[in-house]
Formats: C-alpha cells, sequence, structure tokens
C-alpha cells in the first residue's frame, strides 16, 4: 500500500483478516440463527459504548471468532458509531 502510514498498513492488514474470519465463519454464524450484523452480540447495548463478540460456535476457530470480533469493533470505530 504505497502511500500509507505503518499504522495504516496495520490497521488494513487486520481489517482484512478480520473480513476472511467474517466469510470463514458465515455460515456457521447463520446455522446458530446470527443472520446479520445486528444479531450478533455486544456487550453493551448502549451506541457510546457498544463492542461486539463473536458468539460461541460449535466447532469454529477461536482465532477465526477473535480476529471477527475485532473486525467488527473496528468497522464500528470505521463507522463513526463511536463517540
Amino acid at each position: 500500500m504505497k502511500g500509507n502510514t505503518v499504522i495504516e498498513q496495520t490497521e488494513l492488514a487486520s481489517l482484512s483478516q478480520g473480513e476472511a474470519a467474517f466469510v470463514r465463519l458465515w455460515l456457521k454464524l447463520r446455522e446458530h440463527g446470527f443472520t446479520t450484523f445486528d444479531t450478533i452480540p455486544r456487550l453493551n447495548l448502549t451506541i457510546a459504548q457498544t463492542r461486539f463478540s463473536c458468539p460461541i460456535l460449535g466447532g469454529s476457530n477461536s482465532t477465526d471468532a477473535q480476529l471477527l470480533t475485532d473486525w467488527l469493533n473496528n468497522l464500528h470505530k470505521v463507522e463513526s458509531l463511536e463517540r
């Protein structure tokens, strides 16, 4: 990524890894009734303090679950929902 700072490159890599984890977990999420981002659990329901958490999915990779959690929380920041 020419022209990006090291911080931007790191964030982009993290977002890419999280998106890949989401793709890998998507079928399991749907099987367990998590069909939209709105159905994925949050640790705090107020907009200012919302933190997503990947639900426990039997047989799924814990690394993918953590990457998905981090990805959702990074998207939350990107979309300016965190105030």
